[in-house]
């Protein structure tokens, strides 16, 4: 069972988990009692250090929050065994409170590691400035995560010249009912809405992964997750499917680079549908462009290119060497076409991988986000709890570099 509750102060409201406390240190919050005031649950307080909890308090009706002090507040099951919690396990749901002069809060356990990252970015960046860079992160998984990528790309983009954020797609576990799924991807959304990234759509997105016939009634489509997630950027875009419209593309034009994102569908697939629109906007690409495919999907857990894929990295390799594309008795001829493919980032295997196409052209994966879904176990509380990439493409040495934040290593790739 998962509860979401809501505390107010005036007009603040703050939502299940990773909130930032935008009032005085001072105050006191009311509840509402249909989401809060059940019996069998008590709510408490938890003061928490580097290494563990300090103190733990029954709700006050006041209660100081000290910046740079991290504290939770928890619904947790009764009874009270000696003023602490009787069973970690049985935790309904929990938020954060954080007091921080900072749009973000960096952990403890952060603080020094962030800063040497960021002069490794820094570095990478001067060798790179013919080119681009953006945050690669991927596979959120919001009740599996630690959540503290909001803090750390924050910091990260305020102390670079890091230029935006792409989401790689999957937001959500297996919420129960479609209202639980549409709030969740909601709450992400509004986490994340400075950092404001461009949004590729997995497939947990539908909320209804594995197209389980008895889910069909809670999943979401299409129309829904573009309002919610891709609605707000959409000036940007330079082209959008009118079928699919969750697949769109942006130009950086003074490197004249495409990128164009390409969603999955509910079962992990890139559709016939899809193939049309996307053949389109790389022969509408102008010529002297570079290209990069953002993707959910792109290669299996042991690394090989994912057939779901279906005939994109056969496209990309015609549009590299320049060849006509004949599929499904349509044909786009690239012979006359001057496209640099620079390559595709995915997520979606929860694995660190690199594949190449038959023409050379690197698909890269980047593992999950979250820990609780890692294939390899991450600890809480430590730097490496959370995993995403920082991609700087130098265009002039012709190299990606990917500087890894959390769990993982640094990756160099030629293109």
């Amino acid at each position: 069972m998962r509860k979401s509750f809501y505390v107010s102060n005036d007009a603040v409201i703050y939502e299940t988990r990773n909130n930032r406390l935008a009032t005085p240190a001072n105050f006191s919050p009311q509840f509402d009692a249909h989401a809060v005031a059940e019996p069998g649950f008590r709510i408490y307080i938890i003061e928490m250090t580097e290494d563990a909890v300090t103190t733990v308090n029954s709700w006050q009706v006041s209660y100081t929050f000290l910046a740079g002090h991290e504290y939770r507040v928890i619904i947790a099951r009764d009874p009270e065994v000696s003023g602490e919690i009787a069973n970690f396990e049985e935790f309904v749901n929990a938020i954060r409170i954080k007091y921080e002069s900072e749009s973000y809060y960096i952990p403890s356990w952060y603080k020094t590691y962030i800063v040497s990252k960021v002069e490794t970015i820094n570095t990478t960046s001067k060798n790179s400035c013919n080119g681009d860079s953006f945050v690669f992160f991927t596979d959120y998984h919001t009740l599996s995560n630690a959540e503290n990528s909001h803090d750390l790309i924050s910091y990260i983009l305020k102390h670079t010249g890091i230029r935006f954020a792409v989401f790689g797609g999957d937001i959500l576990n297996e919420p129960d009912t479609k209202e639980d799924a549409y709030n969740e991807l909601v709450r992400f959304y509004k986490n994340f809405y400075d950092i404001n990234p461009y949004y590729v759509i997995g497939n947990h997105e539908y909320n209804n992964p594995a197209m389980e016939d008895s889910r069909v009634p809670i999943e979401l489509n299409q129309k829904e997750l573009y309002g919610i997630l891709c609605k707000r950027k959409e000036c940007a875009y330079v082209s959008r499917d009118s079928v699919n419209i969750c697949d769109y593309a942006f130009d950086n034009t003074l490197q004249k680079i495409r990128y164009v994102v390409l969603c999955c569908w509910k079962n992990a697939t890139i559709i016939d549908s899809q193939i049309w629109w996307f053949a389109d906007i790389l022969k509408d690409t102008p010529n002297g462009y570079k290209l990069v495919v953002l993707s959910h999907i792109g290669l299996s857990q042991q690394g090989s290119i994912l057939t779901d894929m279906n005939v994109v990295p056969d496209i990309l390799d015609a549009l590299k060497q320049q060849q006509s594309f004949t599929w499904s008795g349509s044909t786009w001829d690239f012979t006359a076409k001057s496209i640099d493919v620079i390559g595709v980032f995915s997520g979606h295997n929860h694995s660190d991988y690199i594949a190449r196409t038959n023409a050379n052209i690197p698909i890269i994966s980047t593992t999950t986000d979250a820990k609780g879904q890692a294939l390899v176990q991450r600890y809480t509380r430590n730097e490496l709890e959370q995993a995403f990439d920082v991609v700087n493409i130098d265009i002039t040495n012709r190299k990606i570099y990917m500087t890894r934040v959390g769990y993982g290593k640094d990756r160099e790739i030629s293109y």
